[in-house]
């Protein structure tokens, strides 16, 4: 936390990388369930 900018700014991308593949993972599967049911 302290050691300024670098440390700060990987976390955060490392975070929001995570973050960004569970939202789409989430997605593709709901997307694939409504397919499922539609059919």
């Amino acid at each position: 936390m302290g050691d300024g900018g670098m440390g700060g700014r990987g976390d955060w991308e490392y975070f929001s990388l995570m973050f960004n593949k569970d939202i789409n993972f989430h997605t593709l599967n709901n997307l694939s369930e409504i397919v499922y049911h539609r059919s």
